[in-house]
């Protein structure tokens, strides 16, 4: 049960302790993304992909290296050492497209100057 201090994380859709979640951007500001609200979101620590050192990646380009970029057999991707179940990796994707496409939208339409990360 979220208590008035707790907030939301948008990708597992859970209530976390505020210390436990903080704004993160959808494109990422070195790749032209924006301060405004369709480029932020509230993303818990183990969801939120600008703090595993990923280089900037938006939502969708950290899923995939979760998913596909394995150097090996052996590999462990955040997935693995966080224990996600496939529904888990699947509603993570769902969330990162539908805010994903909302930064994109807002970007294309509100900043058309902008250098935004090609698809």
């Amino acid at each position: 049960m979220a208590t008035g201090d707790d907030k939301f994380c948008v990708f597992c859709e859970e209530w976390y302790p505020e210390d436990e979640v903080e704004s993160a951007h959808i494109i990422p500001p070195a790749r032209g993304g924006c301060d405004h609200e369709p480029n932020i979101v509230n993303a818990c620590n183990g969801c939120n992909w600008s703090g595993r050192g990923n280089k900037g990646l938006t939502p969708l380009e950290w899923w995939a290296e979760q998913e596909w970029d394995r150097e090996d057999e052996n590999s462990v991707s955040a997935f693995d050492a966080g224990s996600w179940t496939l529904e888990q990796r699947h509603h993570f994707l769902l969330q990162a497209a539908y805010y994903e496409g909302r930064a994109r939208w807002h970007m294309r339409t509100q900043h058309p100057n902008a250098d935004m990360p090609k698809w």
